[in-house]
C-alpha cells in the first residue's frame, strides 16, 4: 500500500518531469522559428557592406557619386536597426511586404532622354529600395528568410537601371573665357577625386565655369562662378564660390583650394538629388 509521503514523493517527480517536458517544449518552438540572435549593430554592418543587394560588395567605387548619393538618402532614411534587431517575422514580413507594393509607384519612371534625366525621374524609388534591403538583411540575418515578393524581378531591375544611369552620368567643362582654361586640368583633376564621371562625349550635363584669382598681402582669393546646364541648354544648377589660400603655400595650397571646390560641387549636386528624391515621395 502506497503511504501518503510516498505519494507526494511521486507527485513531485511526475511534477518535475511535466515541467522539463514544457521547458524543452519551449526551447523546440524557438529552434523551429530558425531564430539566430543578431544585434543592431551586426545588422548595421551587414546592411552597409551590401549597396546592390542582388550583387557582390564592392562593385560600386567607394568614393564615386553613386556610393556618396546612395549613403546620403541611407543616412535621412534613419533606419531603426534597433528594431530591426527585435522586431518579430511576422512584423518584419509585414514591413517588407509594404515596401515591396510602394515600389510600384516608380514603375512609370521614365526610360527616354538623357542620363541625368533618367537618373532625375528613377531616383525616387531608391528609398524604398534601400528600406526594402534592410528588411531583407534581417529576415535573411535572424530568421533565415527569404520570402518571395511580387514585385522581386521589379526592384532588382529599377536597381541595375540606376547603377547603369549613375555610371552613364557625366559631366563635361566648358569656360567661360579663354583666361579660365589654364584651371581647367586642376578642377577636372578635383571633380574626378570626387567620385564624378568627367567627360566631353555627350555629357549629361554641362559646366560652365569661370575662374580668377587676385592676389593680396600674401594671401590669393580664388574667385569662381558655375552654371550647371542640361543638353537642352537649360540652367539646372548655379553656384559661386570664394576661396581664400596662403600663397606661401604654392602649388598644395591651390591644389587644396580646387579640391575645396570640387567638394562643394559634388555635395551640392547631392543636396540637389536628396531634395528631387524628399519632393517627390512628399507627394506619392
Amino acid at each position: 500500500m502506497m503511504t501518503r509521503k510516498n505519494y507526494l514523493m511521486l507527485s513531485l517527480i511526475v511534477s518535475s518531469i511535466a515541467l522539463t517536458a514544457c521547458s524543452t517544449q519551449q526551447v523546440d518552438s524557438n529552434i523551429e522559428d530558425n531564430e539566430i540572435f543578431f544585434s543592431a549593430n551586426e545588422l548595421h554592418s551587414r546592411f552597409s557592406s551590401t549597396m546592390l543587394s542582388h550583387r557582390k560588395p564592392g562593385e560600386i567605387a567607394v568614393n564615386s557619386f553613386e556610393a556618396k548619393l546612395r549613403n546620403k538618402v541611407r543616412t535621412e532614411l534613419n533606419i531603426d536597426f534597433e528594431y530591426l534587431a527585435n522586431a518579430s517575422k511576422e512584423e518584419l514580413l509585414a514591413d517588407l511586404n509594404q515596401a515591396d507594393t510602394r515600389l510600384s509607384h516608380f514603375k512609370h519612371a521614365t526610360h527616354r532622354g538623357s542620363a541625368q534625366e533618367q537618373l532625375w525621374a528613377l531616383l525616387p524609388a531608391l528609398p524604398t529600395l534601400e528600406q526594402r534591403k534592410a528588411l531583407q538583411v534581417a529576415l535573411e540575418e535572424r530568421f533565415n528568410e527569404s520570402p518571395k515578393l511580387a514585385n522581386t524581378q521589379m526592384a532588382e531591375l529599377m536597381d541595375l537601371q540606376l547603377n547603369k544611369l549613375f555610371g552613364d552620368f557625366t559631366i563635361s567643362l566648358d569656360a567661360f573665357t579663354p583666361e579660365t582654361e589654364k584651371f581647367e586640368t586642376s578642377l577636372i583633376k578635383e571633380l574626378k577625386s570626387e567620385g564624378l564621371n568627367i567627360s566631353a562625349r555627350r555629357p549629361s550635363l554641362i559646366l560652365e565655369y569661370f575662374i580668377d584669382t587676385y592676389s593680396d598681402q600674401g594671401e590669393v582669393e580664388l574667385i569662381a562662378d558655375f552654371e550647371l546646364k542640361n543638353r537642352s541648354n537649360q540652367t539646372f544648377h548655379t553656384l559661386s564660390s570664394v576661396t581664400t589660400y596662403s600663397s606661401a603655400g604654392g602649388l598644395q595650397a591651390q591644389k587644396d583650394a580646387f579640391s575645396f571646390l570640387a567638394n562643394d560641387i559634388a555635395e551640392q549636386l547631392i543636396e540637389k538629388s536628396t531634395a528631387r528624391i524628399n519632393n517627390v515621395n512628399r507627394v506619392k
